[in-house]
């Protein structure tokens, strides 16, 4: 499972050391029996300032150890994984930070080393509405007499406060808000309590007044409303840090027990339905991984008040969401022991409601990324340096090697040589073109040496690295490439190169670059679809050729194609996997006959291929006999990948907002907080997917975990041309092209695109069915038990 301070395929040992710190200290105070969060001990109190945490967010010049935050997300997340973060985000996050970011010095010196040493314990008291997450609402008032300060007023929802030795306690002055030192015990503060669903508790500080030393100012007006929303944001990443590693751990126990619950006789991690709302619980864990991650590194990487503020406003949403529903499905998935106070998943869901709704809930944040102006664009993904279009190009094939190139000039090159070659009749397609319509571009690409970014050099590619070719396809999606005849590319000359014969490579790959082999895929048949090992096609040697005979469908441009790519059954007597072969067959021969099937879009892009007594040489044979699954299987690593891709949705986004702007849709309140929460799922969806992108950059393979992108990313567009549909009102039924003022939008075309890429490559249901049992490492159904 992802970490959310991992930036690295591994930790250091500083964050490994400090990991283990924390799981120790978990285990040393976890609470018994409902009682995980109450009470918190002096001893909890003593161990921690031992252990240097409360010291962690101080500057080295008062004592402290001046760490990031991608350690402290490190400890705050191992420490939610225990149940134990309670109150080490109050004390050592938010209200220790809102000193460190005030502007009086001689406070500082005289606070800090006490709150190192644990003396002093600062929580800070800024709300006082219920819902009013503004920190610049204040009706709190200080007032100057005499030299000292006069302070009335309020405060509710205080996180700390049961430890607390002082409060930094914002007011309005004349000037503005500023930040005040009170002393727990002054005159004047009157402290009550109200308890959480977790048995943590909030403070409630009535303040009448209260005398406060002209030095005891932390924050003047002139800088008072910044430091709280500094503080504030870093502690809402922090809480949403502790929130993942909350769900995080009811995910892992709700899956033990899955493992291990024995119902009719066999274990309920094995039922299909669990096995899927398991997995949707992993991947929203995953989002939240991401997009908590990225916060963290925001809070280390930049000073940019908006661009923080956004970053943890994200986090937020996406924990807050993702941990109620973890929360809730575990308990369902448990059955009725989740439901006992005593059993421990109960305890989860508890602490997800309070870290749900602390420091503003999704919704809330959802309004202030709103009030932000997050309104995302094309390039918010793998964003490319400034695109002077029109100007010559370097970006011929040349003798240079594309992998000697950094990232951003690559992606410059690319985007540089797609827009001056790609004609614009060609460009954002929303239906895949025929041979005819793209044979001049494919030509072009051919000529100039970007046909096929990975194959190798040797064979007319271009010899791309992993996180190069994922450039090269982001690329080519932000210009609007159209979809080109690419199975020869992509599948057929990949495939030989690894498994087939010299003489197999030399007598197709050449064809393929050129354009005179068009390539379509024999996989699917009526009764063998997802399940590919259910194939019924057969082929019999006879002499020197195959003898094919059945029958292919959903087969994408078998229409124009002059070559299949095929699964064929050459062992009968075999289990369903062992005995397929890979065979090559060539479509210009009697016997076979090409029946285009219209989609619902109008088009025939899929077609019936029947194959009767249809001949192949032997040589046509590409790997061991009967080993064509193990064949087959090696292909679909990248083509899932690419399918992950968030670049669809990002265009899908920008149709969504010009209609939106258009039809007025922009302006209601509720069509305005879905199109937001779609543009979250789209950020973290990148985040997510920039994540896969390092391991491909680094010279990882794509494993499982394009799976889950997959159902990630289609599933995503569906819900985007869902809304887009419904942006149109009464025009959702129209066939053809809209005008939405410059623009021409065929609303349909997108939305009916969108509904097979959740069953192209392995059906969305497999995929779950992947991940269920191998990432996740539930059984397997004993189908013969």
């Amino acid at each position: 499972m992802s970490n959310v301070a991992r930036q690295v395929p591994e930790d250091s040992f500083e964050l490994s050391m400090i990991r283990q710190s924390a799981r120790d200290f978990a285990a040393r105070h976890a609470r018994k029996k409902g009682a995980w969060l109450r009470d918190v001990a002096d001893d909890y109190i003593e161990e921690i300032r031992r252990l240097g945490w409360l010291a962690m967010f101080v500057p080295e010049q008062y004592g402290g150890l001046d760490l990031d935050f991608k350690t402290m997300a490190a400890l705050v997340e191992e420490l939610g994984r225990g149940l134990v973060a309670e109150p080490l985000v109050a004390i050592a996050v938010l209200g220790t930070r809102s000193l460190v970011l005030g502007d009086k010095e001689v406070l500082k010196e005289r606070l800090l080393p006490r709150c190192v040493s644990g003396d002093e314990l600062p929580a800070l008291a800024w709300q006082e509405l219920r819902g009013e997450y503004d920190p610049g609402v204040v009706s709190t008032r200080a007032s100057l007499e005499s030299g000292d300060w006069r302070i009335d007023g309020g405060k509710n929802f205080i996180l700390g406060a049961g430890m607390a030795t002082g409060f930094v306690v914002s007011a309005r002055t004349d000037s503005g808000i500023a930040l005040f030192w009170i002393d727990r015990h002054a005159a004047g503060v009157e402290l009550s309590f109200e308890s959480r669903v977790d048995g943590s508790k909030l403070g409630i500080l009535k303040l009448t007044g209260v005398v406060v030393p002209a030095g005891n100012m932390v924050a003047s007006a002139m800088v008072g409303h910044r430091v709280l929303e500094q503080a504030l944001d870093e502690a809402v990443v922090m809480t949403s840090v502790e929130a993942y590693g909350v769900l995080s751990a009811a995910l892992d126990v709700t899956l033990a027990f899955m493992r291990a619950r024995v119902q009719f006789d066999r274990p309920i991690g094995t039922f299909q339905a669990l096995q899927h709302r398991a997995v949707d619980l992993y991947l929203l864990q995953q989002l939240t991984s991401a997009a908590v991650g990225e916060a963290v590194e925001a809070m280390d990487a930049t000073s940019d008040s908006r661009e923080r503020s956004i970053a943890a406003s994200r986090a937020k949403c996406r924990s807050s969401m993702a941990g109620l529903k973890v929360g809730k499905e575990s308990i369902q998935l448990h059955g009725a022991i989740g439901y006992t106070d005593e059993y421990i998943i109960g305890h989860h869901l508890k602490r997800l409601l309070v870290l749900s709704a602390v420091l503003g809930n999704a919704g809330t944040h959802r309004t202030r990324l709103r009030a932000l102006g997050l309104h995302l664009k094309d390039d918010t993904f793998a964003a490319a340096p400034p695109l002077s279009l029109g100007s010559p190009s370097s970006a011929e094939p040349g003798s240079q090697d594309w992998n000697d190139m950094d990232d951003a000039e690559f992606r410059e090159s690319a985007l540089r040589f797609f827009d001056e070659h790609c004609p614009r009749s060609l460009r954002f397609m929303p239906n895949r073109p025929r041979w005819d319509e793209v044979r001049e571009w494919y030509s072009t690409l051919s000529r100039k040496g970007w046909l096929a970014p990975g194959l190798p050099r040797e064979y007319g590619g271009m010899g791309l690295a992993p996180g190069k070719l994922l450039i090269y396809f982001e690329a080519a999606a932000m210009i609007g490439l159209p979809r080109l005849h690419d199975q020869g590319i992509n599948q057929v000359a990949p495939i030989l190169i690894a498994r087939g014969t010299q003489a197999q490579r030399k007598a197709f790959i050449p064809k393929i670059i050129s354009g005179d082999h068009v390539w379509c895929q024999g996989y699917s048949e009526p009764d063998a679809g997802s399940d590919l090992a259910a194939l019924r096609t057969q082929a019999r040697l006879e002499g020197e050729y195959f003898i094919v005979n059945g029958q292919k469908t959903w087969t994408s441009m078998a229409h124009d194609a002059t070559h299949m790519y095929a699964l064929v059954r050459t062992d009968r007597s075999a289990k369903k996997q062992k005995g397929i072969s890979f065979l090559l067959i060539d479509l210009d021969q009697p016997g076979v006959t090409i029946r285009p099937i219209k989609n619902l879009t109008g088009d025939d892009e899929f077609c019936e291929v029947f194959l009767d007594d249809v001949r192949t040489h032997c040589s046509n044979l590409v790997g061991e006999m009967n080993d064509g699954w193990s064949v087959a299987k090696s292909l679909l690593g990248f083509e899932r990948t690419v399918a992950g891709s968030p670049r669809r949705c990002f265009l899908m986004l920008n149709h969504l907002h010009t209609v939106a702007r258009h039809t007025g849709k922009i302006h209601d309140a509720v069509f305005a907080d879905l199109l937001a929460q779609l543009e979250l799922d789209v950020l973290d969806l990148s985040a997510l997917y920039e994540r896969l992108g390092a391991k491909l950059r680094g010279g990882g393979l794509p494993g499982s975990e394009v799976s889950g992108m997959k159902i990630l990313a289609t599933e995503t567009l569906q819900r985007l041309t869902d809304l887009l549909v419904s942006a149109v009102d009464d025009a959702g039924g129209l066939y053809g092209e809209q005008t939405f003022g410059a623009e021409r939008i065929d609303v349909l075309a997108h939305y009916f695109t969108a509904r097979p890429f959740t069953i192209f490559g392995g059906s969305n249901e497999i995929q779950r069915n992947i991940i269920a049992t191998r990432v996740l490492g539930l059984p397997k159904e004993d189908r013969h038990g």
